[in-house]
């Protein structure tokens, strides 16, 4: 009998190991020139008294091992925080193109320039892009750039914006930090300049139109929780989701509550316009208010909104909870949290064992929500503050930008299960 012919280890595709390679701050990439690769970094002096923004650098890795080859060189320090380095190559130039100012209103785009890689470095005279100088810009916060040149020869500038709302309070962007793009010429000195002139963001570009696009294959059937889905520090398909037990269905196993870092039972998508609307049907069995289910404009574990499905004492009953044993009321029960704590906005009482439709209106800072009842809208308490779900509100430094999901929690057991169907997220410019 001939022995079983062996795989061939060409066949497979083996993943690289990961590699550690030079660490001076964060804001790494990765720069080849002539054969040779470069890491270059932001350096962050970690000290007591230390500047944590102290300079961009450059080291250079063996391409096969990722080991650093010789002295890790200081290309350019600047009184203004700088990072998010990238370099390139043009004209004989080595362009540094540089994030200045921090993630927020004071966000730019600085470039430096010199003519071996391992610098000296000039700086412009100037930003090449920002939106500081001027509060009534559309488009806020543009920072954090790279230059890339199209086929046909046209610069344009990738960068990080956002849109603010104004409110009572000063703006707050809960649409988070987006991606925009400007029209870039250079000018007679070798310097990039927006092709509008200045340096602010336009908010319409002229962009070529690309001929030469290869169709791609047909793709497979899309997998009902793969993206435009979100989830919290989980993977691609999560235990705790199940779209086959009930076909339409996505089935929610309740884990941690919404105030937890670590398991949440979560699927979110992200909102993109200033304008939105979100709607599910649940349908779920609560019999403690341990576990509810429902419908989260969400933030993060300190910043959210959420209308749910849950159990509640018979009317009348102080906050006891257990001793009930399942007797008591199902209600939708809408809340809000934000750095000062969880308050509870409203109770409504709803059919047992019953679907329920549950919806919320996002117009501008408003956030109200709302349920089918007889085939009407029934408003659930107040309009709430949507804009505190925003990159502005709060102490702490955030962008990450308000999402709209369903999620399901089981504080005690892991066991409670809720079916959502007909999620639609609706998010409307102007």
């Amino acid at each position: 009998m001939a022995a079983p012919q062996q795989p061939r280890a060409d066949v497979f595709f083996r993943p690289p190991l990961p590699r550690r390679v030079s660490s001076h701050g964060f804001d790494p990439a990765l720069f080849h020139d002539d054969g040779r690769l470069w890491l270059l970094n932001m350096q962050s002096d970690h000290r007591p008294e230390g500047r944590r923004f102290d300079g961009i650098v450059l080291t250079e890795l063996d391409r096969d091992t990722l080991r650093p080859v010789g002295d890790t060189h200081l290309l350019l320090q600047h009184e203004r925080l700088v990072e998010g380095p990238k370099l390139l190559k043009r004209d004989g130039w080595y362009y540094l193109v540089l994030a200045e100012g921090g993630t927020g209103v004071e966000h730019g785009v600085r470039v430096a320039r010199g003519r071996a890689l391992t610098g000296p470095y000039e700086l412009d005279s100037r930003p090449l892009l920002t939106s500081r100088d001027d509060p009534s810009l559309p488009l806020q916060k543009a920072g954090h750039a790279e230059l890339v040149q199209t086929p046909d020869d046209d610069w344009f500038l990738s960068h990080l914006t956002a849109r603010p709302l104004h409110t009572p309070y000063g703006p707050r962007c809960p649409l988070g930090r987006e991606t925009a793009i400007q029209a870039v010429t250079w000018d007679a000195d070798g310097w990039p300049r927006l092709r509008q002139g200045g340096r602010h963001p336009a908010t319409e570009v002229d962009v070529p139109t690309c001929t030469d696009v290869r169709p791609l294959a047909p793709a497979a059937r899309a997998d009902p929780l793969s993206w435009p889905w979100n989830t919290l520090r989980g993977y691609a398909k999560p235990s705790w989701a199940d779209t086959t037990a009930r076909p339409g269905w996505i089935r929610l196993r309740g884990r941690h509550g919404p105030e937890s870092r670590w398991h949440q039972s979560l699927l979110a998508q992200r909102i993109t316009e200033h304008r939105a609307q979100a709607e599910v049907t649940v349908e779920a069995g609560p019999r403690t208010f341990t576990q509810a289910a429902g419908l989260v404009l969400w933030y993060n574990t300190e910043s959210y909104l959420s209308l749910d499905l849950t159990w509640a004492e018979p009317a009348g009953e102080p906050q006891r909870g257990q001793q009930w044993r399942g007797a008591g009321r199902t209600v939708l029960s809408l809340q809000e949290r934000d750095e000062e704590g969880l308050r509870q906005v409203a109770v409504v009482d709803v059919d047992a064992g019953a679907p329920v439709t549950l919806g919320v209106t996002v117009d501008g800072p408003d956030a109200r929500f709302w349920y089918v009842r007889d085939a009407v809208r029934t408003p659930v308490g107040p309009p709430l503050d949507f804009s505190r779900l925003s990159d502005d509100y709060g102490s702490r430094l955030r962008f990450t930008g308000a999402l709209a999901g369903i999620h399901a929690h089981d504080l005690v057991d892991a066991t409670f299960t809720a079916d959502f169907t007909d999620f639609r997220l609706t998010c409307t410019a102007g």
